[in-house]
């Protein structure tokens, strides 16, 4: 069900599920086991640090949780990404950073999520009732990438479309 917002009375914004596809070339990525519910924190650390390197990203950080890392304790294996502004060496790796030539994840459909109340799981159930109502089959890994539009927060929620 799309939702109307206004930012800043400046434009209206309408959310729903939509394809994209989600590619992030020159990227580095950061795996770590935090708590499910720090990740805000982690990703602004993770893009932090770029920043510190005399890096710059060259696209908006994003993060998924890797796949069967959740524990009793609530926490995960996360990947945080991003691409930088140049050419990676894939055989360079630190202290659980490593870089890829080309991270792509393909096909996707992507909710826009922008009101910070709104459980997660919300937005990944919207997700995949949209597939199952068009008969889409996508990948219960789900890739968040956030970026700041007019100083508010937003997570793009992205799927893997496997069979359309």
């Amino acid at each position: 069900m799309p939702c109307d917002i206004y930012l800043g009375r400046a434009f209206k914004m309408t959310t729903s599920v939509k394809n994209s596809y989600l590619e992030f070339p020159n990227a580095i990525v950061m795996r770590k086991r935090i708590g499910i519910d720090s990740w805000y924190e982690a990703l602004l650390e993770f893009s932090e640090a770029i920043i510190q390197s005399d890096n710059y990203q060259a696209s908006p950080p994003g993060f998924c949780i890797v796949a069967d890392s959740v524990d009793e304790q609530n926490t995960a294996e996360f990947e945080f990404f991003a691409s930088l502004g140049f050419d990676v060496n894939a055989t360079d790796a630190v202290d659980g950073v490593s870089s890829v030539e080309n991270l792509l994840v393909g096909d996707t459909l992507v909710l826009r999520k922008y009101d910070p109340e709104t459980p997660i799981v919300q937005i990944y159930q919207e997700l995949l009732d949209y597939a199952q109502s068009n008969d889409i089959l996508i990948s219960e890994d789900f890739y968040h990438v956030m970026f700041t539009l007019y100083g508010e927060p937003f997570v793009d929620v992205h799927a893997k479309i496997l069979e359309a």
